[in-house]
């Protein structure tokens, strides 16, 4: 397991400024990778705006997936014109805490492999079609996602995850990979790389919580 010191952060930068990144990268005359170095933007925003795509899904998407299937199967049922309110999504994740565990890495920009998948999925639009208790995260990539500590508590429950890489995430500190100690029973690989962590500090405390992560 390899561990590096980052302080950085991520500046602001104006919609004027992204735009003209956008314009200078689909001309041709600056890549992505460059223009993230030189304008401190995440490499995976600039590449998903000039895609044209957008990564994360939120509840109210999720709520409108669900009408979309109630209308087609003509159900009867208690949502107004079969729209679930907040009470029922916070119910279906907290029934699924592998499903709420994915939305929060999705919506911070990090990707999560199914078990039994051999791909990647970045959004909820690319979910498998089996059912949600199916879902069990195996793998998590996190490129220069925005993770903080407060959202590790969403690893409880999750008990398949076995491998974790962490990449330029400039918001990932000490207190957060502490709490990775709620893997302890399924994680078997561990990368850090790059981010804002303190490696002595973190290495000791991390092979207390993991003692199966080595070097």
């Amino acid at each position: 397991m390899s561990v590096a010191r980052v302080r950085s952060r991520y500046r602001g930068y104006s919609p004027e400024t992204l735009q003209r990144i956008l314009q200078l990268i689909r001309n041709r005359q600056m890549t992505a990778y460059i223009a993230a170095k030189a304008y401190a933007i995440l490499k995976t925003t600039i590449v998903d705006k000039v895609a044209g795509r957008v990564p994360v899904v939120c509840r109210k998407d999720l709520m409108a997936t669900v009408k979309v299937i109630l209308d087609k199967q003509k159900r009867n049922t208690p949502f107004k014109d079969n729209i679930p309110g907040k009470d029922w999504i916070y119910g279906l994740l907290k029934r699924h805490p592998e499903l709420a565990c994915a939305e929060w890495l999705l919506r911070c920009g990090a990707e999560v492999r199914w078990k039994g998948s051999n791909k990647f999925h970045k959004d909820y639009n690319s979910l498998p079609p089996e059912g949600l208790h199916k879902f069990v995260i195996e793998e998590i990539n996190a490129d220069e996602a925005a993770l903080m500590e407060i959202g590790f508590p969403h690893f409880v429950g999750c008990h398949h995850i076995k491998k974790i890489k962490f990449y330029h995430c400039p918001y990932l500190e000490d207190g957060a990979l502490v709490q990775l100690g709620i893997l302890k029973d399924s994680l078997e690989q561990l990368e850090i790389v790059c981010c804002g962590v303190c490696y002595c500090t973190t290495y000791q405390k991390l092979r207390t919580k993991l003692p199966v992560i080595r070097n």
